[in-house]
C-alpha cells in the first residue's frame, strides 16, 4: 500500500511539473510585466527566466496510520541550476521545511540536487498527528520556496 501511495504521488507530481512546465511556457510568452509574481510554482531569478517546480502533497493528502509521510520534490527546467553545474559549483542542495503547527523544521542535503524525475523524503515516522502547513524551501542553486500541506491521522 505505501508502495502503491508513493508511486501515485510520484506520478501526479510528475504530470503536475509537465503540466505546470508547458503552461510556464506559454504564459511566459503572454505575461505583462505586472503579473511577473501571478505564478507560485514558477520562481523567478534576477534575469527574469524562472524555475518550475513541484512539491507533493499540497492539498492535504492525509496519511493514515502506519505510512510515513512522505514528500516528493521535482525541479524541471531552472536556468540558474544549470548556470551554476556549467560553471563547476557543486550539484549538492540544501532542503529545508518547515512545518506549523510546533514550527518543526527538518533539513536534508542532497549530493547530486534534484530534477524532473523527482526525490522523495520521508518525514519521521514519530509524528505527531495533525494537520501540517508549511514551506519546503530548496536552496542554491534552486534558491525556491514552495508549499506544503498534509495531515497525519492514526486511526488506532
Amino acid at each position: 500500500m505505501a508502495f502503491r501511495r508513493r508511486h501515485v504521488l510520484h506520478v501526479c507530481a510528475v504530470s503536475a511539473l509537465f503540466v505546470l512546465a508547458l503552461c510556464g511556457a506559454v504564459a511566459d510568452s503572454q505575461l505583462q510585466p505586472s503579473d511577473a509574481g501571478a505564478h507560485d510554482d514558477m520562481q523567478e531569478d534576477e534575469q527574469g527566466q524562472g524555475c518550475v517546480a513541484a512539491v507533493e502533497p499540497n492539498d492535504g493528502t492525509v496519511f493514515r496510520d502506519d505510512a510515513n509521510p512522505v514528500l516528493f520534490i521535482a525541479v524541471g527546467f531552472c536556468p540558474r541550476a544549470e548556470r551554476a553545474r556549467a560553471a563547476g559549483a557543486g550539484a549538492s542542495v540544501t532542503i529545508d521545511l518547515s512545518l506549523e503547527p510546533g514550527g518543526r523544521r527538518f533539513q536534508w542535503i542532497l549530493a547530486h540536487g534534484i530534477d524532473e524525475f523527482g526525490v522523495e523524503l520521508e518525514l519521521p515516522q514519530n509524528l505527531p498527528d495533525d494537520q501540517y502547513r508549511g514551506t519546503v524551501g530548496l536552496q542554491g542553486p534552486y534558491n525556491l520556496v514552495l508549499p506544503v500541506h498534509f495531515t497525519k491521522l492514526s486511526t488506532r
